[in-house]
């Protein structure tokens, strides 16, 4: 039963879509016959505004911890 939503840093919802593998196998078909989207009252796909970060936000962190 899925009670909340989340969605990925780009804004996009894992409802009923959910999150897209990078590889397949069997295995991935095998564990979960049902999709969430096959079950009663699914949450409706949606999104909402991308998270804007930036990639080198950490940087400062790194620059503390290598200064020992």
């Amino acid at each position: 039963m899925t009670i909340q939503k989340w969605y990925a840093p780009s804004g996009s919802s894992i409802q009923l879509k959910g999150v897209a593998p990078m590889s397949w196998s069997r295995l991935s078909f095998s564990v979960l016959p049902v999709a969430e989207s096959d079950l009663n009252r699914p949450l409706a796909w949606d999104s909402v505004a991308p998270s804007l970060t930036q990639p080198d936000e950490g940087d400062w962190l790194k620059a503390k911890l290598s200064e020992g």
